[in-house]
């Protein structure tokens, strides 16, 4: 009977030492208490055919302090951010900062390397954690860097029937772009290469799409147009230029339009879409 008591004193003893050390929030000892659940979810409701990957950065709102960077991925078909463990914050405003890529990211002293040829989307959003099982945030991303479309008008008055089999660009210099995801800026590049990149293929069969790190203006911009001639099943390689005027700007979207026929390409003109009137009217989804 005294062993049993003296057992339960001891129990008792080592659960009060327990409680006392969370009380006083001794973070070592209990690194969850006081805080609840956080959970987000991607509120575009088009579901794409590949994962995504996420990072997370959080700041306390009232002094810009740090708290955490965290990795997620958004499963094919679903739109809940998903990581290895639950995460937690006490209760107060925060300060959410997101990217989202198809590849996977690595945070550097606050920085994302950008590539030209995958696009990145960006949120930033507060959101008030309360004392609650289910804090729960949605998240708006929207474009980051700059989305080119070569928009080709195909010439068939002379009866000659030909398709577009590749279309490439001149892909500028990313080689030192850096995202900065606290103000959600990045750098321009400062020049185009002599490296052609591949545009991926549209709905339309006459239009074609690039992700790209933002440019500055006054430079040229080749494109290579690739045809094929349906009779013949000749082949020609077309070329175009177009001279930036303005900024290929972070965040916007370009169409550049030619008249095509088997033997030229024309430049035409440039028109400037921004993203949510794009992305809304459903133009193109991420791929």
């Amino acid at each position: 009977m005294g062993t049993i008591v003296a057992n339960n004193y001891i129990l008792g003893f080592l659960l009060t030492l327990t409680l006392s050390s969370c009380i006083k929030e001794e973070i070592d000892k209990c690194p969850d208490f006081g805080k609840y659940p956080v959970s987000f979810f991607d509120e575009d409701t088009s579901f794409t055919k590949m994962n995504q990957n996420v990072l997370l950065y959080v700041l306390r709102n009232r002094d810009t302090l740090h708290i955490k960077s965290l990795e997620y991925i958004i499963t094919a078909g679903e739109r809940e951010l998903r990581s290895e463990g639950k995460f937690r914050l006490y209760p107060d405003l925060y300060s959410f900062k997101a990217i989202k890529s198809q590849n996977k990211m690595q945070l550097d002293d606050n920085h994302v390397k950008l590539k030209n040829g995958e696009a990145y989307t960006y949120a930033s959003f507060i959101g008030k954690v309360s004392k609650s099982p289910d804090n729960k945030f949605g998240i708006r991303f929207g474009l980051f860097n700059s989305l080119i479309r070569v928009v080709c008008t195909l010439d068939v008055s002379d009866n000659s029937l030909f398709e577009i089999t590749k279309v490439e660009i001149s892909s500028p210099d990313d080689t030192s772009i850096l995202l900065d995801i606290e103000s959600g800026k990045c750098n321009y590049a400062q020049e185009v290469t002599d490296y052609y990149d591949s545009c991926t293929l549209e709905n339309e069969p006459s239009v074609f799409y690039y992700y790209c790190v933002p440019i500055v203006r006054s430079r040229y911009i080749v494109f290579k147009i690739s045809i094929k001639e349906h009779v013949s099943e000749k082949r020609n390689t077309l070329y175009s230029r177009a001279f930036l005027k303005t900024d290929i700007e972070q965040g916007k979207i370009y169409d550049f339009h030619f008249n095509v026929t088997p033997w030229s390409v024309i430049y035409k003109t440039t028109t400037i879409l921004d993203w949510t009137t794009f992305i809304y009217n459903q133009i193109l989804r991420l791929n």
